[in-house]
This record gives C-alpha cells, structure tokens and sequence, in this order.
C-alpha cells in the first residue's frame, strides 16, 4: 500500500490540480476514502 500510494502521489505532482481533483471524485484512489 505504501509503494502504490507513493507511485499515486508522484503521479498527482505530475498531472493538472484539475485532473488530480477529477481522479479523486472519480474514486481512482479508494485507500483514501473511509
């Protein structure tokens, strides 16, 4: 869970604030959903 999630965050420093808020109401990272 560590390594997918540092890969995650090294790919939201790539992409547009847009796209990262999109992908996360989208669901693209369920870990961080309760």
């Amino acid at each position: 869970l560590t390594k997918k999630k540092s890969k995650a965050e090294g790919r939201e420093l790539k992409e547009p604030s847009e796209k990262k808020i999109t992908r996360f109401s989208l669901g693209t990272y369920p870990f961080f959903q309760k």
